[in-house]
């Protein structure tokens, strides 16, 4: 999961498959709710292995409702920047 601004009003939630980089879906909604319920539609989250995202504040509380007990690890490109 990763975050996309443009401009200060547009604000998107971006869905990666972690294996192969690929996108799955956005969601126009930066709340881990709105997010999560979005999420729900384009993948099953029980089957999620891996949560992987840039430990943004609302993609650290989607970790916490929706993929609770799954391992969160930082995304490597956030860490690489740091």
């Amino acid at each position: 999961v990763d975050d996309l601004r443009f401009g200060k009003k547009r604000r998107f939630t971006v869905i990666y498959d972690g294996r192969t980089g690929h996108p799955l879906g956005m969601v126009e909604r930066l709340d881990a709710k709105g997010v999560g319920k979005k999420l729900a539609e384009i993948i099953d989250p029980a089957k999620v292995k891996i949560y992987v995202s840039d430990l943004n504040g609302s993609n650290v509380l989607l970790a916490k409702h929706t993929f609770k007990g799954i391992p969160h690890v930082a995304d490597k490109w956030h860490v690489l920047d740091k």
